[in-house]
């Protein structure tokens, strides 16, 4: 019995240079609303994204004696996103590797003011 090399029936994918995985474990995201109201806020939430990360190209988690100089992609919701998803006043605009280490080291982003804890700012905002 003769042998013949294999074939590739696809050729091969170009592989580009090999990008840095976070460190941090990733959860599947939870299935989006379609609720008229939920999209509505979506919507408005992507355009103000895209306003506010063009007015802050660089990244805010820097202090004032040791600035961050890398370009924010991301925008981290101090507050978090359930009441606060289009509320400019708790955004940041982060680099990734920066959003990253503002989750991992809780304690010191609450220091920092990177995370602000929900229930006081709703309180404070009723007492007005």
């Amino acid at each position: 019995m003769k042998k013949t090399p294999l074939k590739r029936k696809t050729p091969m994918k170009r592989g580009g240079a090999m990008k840095k995985k976070s460190t941090l474990k990733r959860t599947r995201l939870k299935k989006q609303s379609k609720e008229a109201k939920k999209v509505k806020e979506r919507n408005l939430y992507k355009k103000l994204r895209e306003i506010y990360l063009a007015n802050h190209a660089t990244c805010e988690c820097g202090t004032k004696e040791k600035p961050c100089s890398q370009r924010a992609i991301d925008i981290h919701h101090k507050a978090g996103r359930a009441t606060f998803l289009n509320r400019i006043d708790t955004w940041m605009a982060v680099s990734r590797e920066c959003h990253d280490r503002i989750h991992k080291y809780p304690e010191e982003s609450y220091e920092k003011g990177h995370l602000i804890n929900a229930a006081s700012l709703l309180s404070k905002e009723r007492n007005k």
